[in-house]
């Protein structure tokens, strides 16, 4: 009966240990796969940038090269800029994305981009029927066209940045899907074509 009961305890015990030892590993791949991503920010301009963290603390002094100045590498958090007369206060992502908080610009993917006229954006969701679309967004003087590719049966959305205000036409492939104005009351501008279910 003794014998048995130690075999019990000295069981257990095995157990105990190799539950711990299961536990520590696991812990230590789980911190293993904690990635601290920090990247640049690009700015389309050809004066010089200054960056501050959102502190007020002067980061670097940019110079460009080719329309475009490069940060060093950062990590994810806001953040501001000063191009000449230009400020634009944004938010740096771990995705490597940056989105606009205020100030004169715009952003698209990593990239800042500084305008002294104010901008918006219009947004087209739908649900693809084929594997390539074509947008353009046409008005005053202003094009631009962007090619989107997709999955067929998944949504997908286009997005144009940066559009001075003003009124514009919407087309995908050719055909006309709407007219929209982007001002200060309604800078961003969406258009679903997503069906409704209830």
């Amino acid at each position: 009966m003794k014998r048995s009961i130690l075999r019990m305890i000295c069981a257990c015990g095995l157990m105990l240990l190799a539950m711990t030892a299961v536990a520590v590993i696991f812990a230590a791949e789980q911190q293993e796969n904690t990635v601290y991503a920090w990247q640049r920010v690009k700015f389309s301009t050809s004066q010089e940038v200054r960056l501050f963290d959102a502190s007020g603390k002067l980061l670097q002094t940019l110079s460009p090269q080719g329309g475009q100045a490069v940060s060093k590498l950062l990590p994810e958090g806001s953040y501001y800029a000063i191009c000449g007369e230009l400020s634009a206060a944004f938010f740096l992502h771990s995705n490597r994305t940056v989105t606009m908080q205020n100030g004169c610009g715009w952003a698209e993917d990593n990239v800042v981009h500084f305008t002294a006229e104010p901008v918006g954006s219009i947004r087209t969701e739908l649900i693809a029927s084929r594997e390539i679309y074509e947008f353009c967004i046409i008005g005053d003087g202003f094009e631009r066209r962007k090619t989107v590719y997709a999955q067929v049966g998944q949504d997908l959305t286009c997005e144009f940045l940066g559009i001075p205000y003003g009124s514009y036409r919407l087309y995908c492939n050719g055909i006309e899907l709407t007219a929209l104005t982007l001002d200060a009351k309604r800078p961003n501008q969406s258009v679903s074509l997503i069906p409704i279910t209830n």
